[in-house]
């Protein structure tokens, strides 16, 4: 006997509203916004890229051949920003803002990097002090955003790296800064922490080691598993052996006169050279790499999270 018409559609109704109730009885609840988050693609970590290189700032011809350098490299392998280690403009700093010094010692040299949107992340050495303690390098700031100095010391990040910058003048890296960075490197959640600043821990360049922070900033990072110290003030290029985690590099030949090496000393490479460092960091490795004025490639070194992978 056949079905009438209306009944058999409430039957396929009842069938249906009870396969839905067993279904959602049967599977994992969510939420809307979890359903989202969890069959969200995922994206790619971003990978970060920079240079770093100190005392630079003479307007001499190896100033302008070793930017031309890092031109080159950001053609072929481009990076997002510079960090500047120090002894920016010689052999005083700068009188303020508007000093010439802007336009012949870093517009023109770096004018191509400038032109792609790199950005100059920058920390005092000893020279930059000399006038007004470094105060008219912190004023261009605001008015020119690719020169990045909001203060002596303070903290950005680029993909899955923190970044600390650091006033390492003698008297400057007082209890105010340790407490400050202190707790910022307890506070960060990336893979990398990288720390720069002017003065380096140990060097076996002509002024040697600075050995005033050896007791204040050597023990903050090593307490917090810093993964690399950048430093300049010895007018060479410099990869240190790690000291208790903590991987250090000295390269302070942005453009100034080089110096001679020390004969003694541990180093994983040393070398007389105007020069730059160039960085690649992902969430498992970072590769370093040291370039020369003529684009030679001095050195190379690859790192891995001292967070672990």
């Amino acid at each position: 006997m056949s079905i009438p018409t209306p009944l058999r559609a409430a039957k396929w109704a009842l069938i249906g509203a009870i396969a839905t109730v067993s279904l959602i009885a049967c599977s994992p609840q969510y939420s809307p916004s979890e359903n989202v988050t969890r069959y969200q693609a995922a994206q790619a970590p971003k990978t970060t890229r920079f240079i770093a290189f100190g005392d630079w700032g003479t307007g001499a011809k190896s100033q302008f051949r070793l930017a031309d350098q890092m031109a080159a490299h950001h053609a072929k392998d481009p990076f997002s920003f510079a960090l500047l280690l120090g002894d920016n403009f010689y052999p005083n700093g700068v009188k303020d803002e508007n000093d010439p010094y802007w336009t012949d010692l870093f517009q023109k040299p770096y004018a191509p990097l400038l032109r792609a949107g790199v950005n100059f992340y920058a920390t005092l050495g000893n020279h930059d002090i000399r006038t007004a303690n470094g105060a008219g390098q912190l004023t261009y700031a605001k008015k020119n955003p690719q020169w990045v100095l909001p203060n002596p010391y303070y903290r950005f990040s680029d993909g899955d790296v923190d970044f600390f910058a650091v006033d390492g003048n003698e008297g400057h890296f007082d209890a105010a800064q340790q407490a400050w960075l202190d707790r910022a490197l307890a506070s960060s959640q990336k893979t990398w922490r990288v720390v720069f600043g002017h003065f380096p821990l140990r060097s076996n360049g002509i002024h040697g080691d600075s050995k005033w922070l050896h007791g204040t900033l050597k023990p903050i990072l090593e307490k917090h598993k810093v993964d690399l110290y950048l430093a300049g003030h010895d007018h060479d290029i410099e990869f240190l052996p790690p000291e208790n985690g903590v991987h250090a590099i000295v390269a302070g030949g942005g453009g100034a006169m080089v110096y001679p090496l020390k004969p003694w000393g541990k180093s994983l490479y040393r070398g007389m050279a105007w020069s730059f460092i160039s960085a690649t960091a992902t969430s498992q490795s970072m590769q370093i790499k040291a370039i020369d004025d003529h684009g030679k490639e001095l050195y190379q070194m690859t790192l891995k999270p001292n967070r672990g992978i």
